[in-house]
Order: C-alpha cells, then structure tokens, then sequence
C-alpha cells in the first residue's frame, strides 16, 4: 500500500514538472515571436531614420545651394545698379 502512495506522488511530481517545463517552452516560444517581430520593427525603424537623414542632408545642401544663387544675384543687382549709377 506503501508502495502505491510513493508511486502516485511520483507520478504527480512528475507530471507537476513536465507540465512547468511545457508553460516555460511555450512561453519561450511567445518571447521568441515577440522578439522576432520586435527586430522587423527596429529594422524598419532605423531604415526609416536612415532615409529620413539622407533626404534632411539633401534639403540642407539644396538650401546652401539655393542662398548661394541669391547671393550672387543681389551682387549682380547691386553691380548693375552701381554701374547705371555711374
């Protein structure tokens, strides 16, 4: 009778810890999902801001650009008008 207690207590303890090792495995596997999914984003993230960067640089050339024509042109006027003021 003895015998047949110690074997149900195994028998309990032993389903007690498969059971806890098959909810950490699926917890694992939800973490690992999460985790997968969470490095698409950051990948698309940082191509995002990688692109953002480039077209900044881009504006803030174009702008340079852009002030420097002007500048030439109010030096221009400014020639033009000296020399029919001459």
């Amino acid at each position: 009778m003895n015998h047949r207690k110690e074997e149900k207590r195994m028998v309990e303890m032993l389903s007690y810890i498969f059971g806890s090792l098959k909810k950490s495995e699926n917890s694992i596997k939800t973490i690992k999902t999460t985790l997968r999914n969470q490095a698409r984003i950051n990948r698309t993230v940082a191509a995002f801001a990688l692109v953002v960067a480039a077209y900044a640089i881009a504006l803030e050339v174009h702008t340079y650009e852009q002030n420097k024509k002007i500048q030439n042109l109010d030096n221009e006027i400014k020639e033009l008008k000296r020399m029919k003021g001459e």
